[in-house]
C-alpha cells in the first residue's frame, strides 16, 4: 500500500486532535509488543542479505513506514545491521510510488549526484 506513514494515517482519521498523540503512542506500543507474534523474517531473506553483505554489496531500503516503525521492525527481525541506508516515509516529501525515496538511497550510496 502506498500513502502516508502510520502517523499520517492515524492523524487523518482522528477528529479530536489532542487524542492523536495518545493514539500514535498506543499504536507504537502495541506494534512493538506484538511484532514478534505477527511477523517473522524468512530464512532465505536473511541468507540473501548475509550473502550480499559478505560480498561487499551496499544495501538500501525504501519504505513507506515511519522511521519509528521501521526501526521497531528491523530490530525485532534482526535486520538492522544489513542496511547501509534506509529511507522511510518520514524522510521524503513524496511517498511511494514517487521515486524520491529511491533517488535519496542512490544519492546516499554515492551512485547518483
Amino acid at each position: 500500500m502506498f500513502g502516508p506513514t502510520e502517523e499520517g494515517i492515524i492523524d487523518a482519521n482522528f477528529a479530536s486532535k489532542p487524542s492523536v498523540q495518545d493514539a500514535i503512542q498506543d499504536y507504537y506500543s502495541y506494534y512493538e509488543q506484538e511484532h514478534h507474534n505477527e511477523c517473522q523474517c524468512e530464512e532465505e531473506s536473511i541468507h540473501i542479505l548475509h550473502f550480499l553483505k559478505e560480498h561487499g554489496v551496499q544495501i538500501g531500503v525504501v519504505t513507506g513506514k515511519s522511521r519509528r516503525s521501521f526501526d521497531i521492525s528491523t530490530t525485532a527481525l534482526q535486520l538492522d545491521s544489513y542496511f547501509d541506508v534506509s529511507i522511510t516515509g518520514d524522510d521524503v516529501v513524496q511517498p511511494k510510488p514517487h521515486p524520491e525515496g529511491i533517488h535519496k538511497v542512490l544519492h546516499t550510496l554515492g551512485l547518483i549526484r
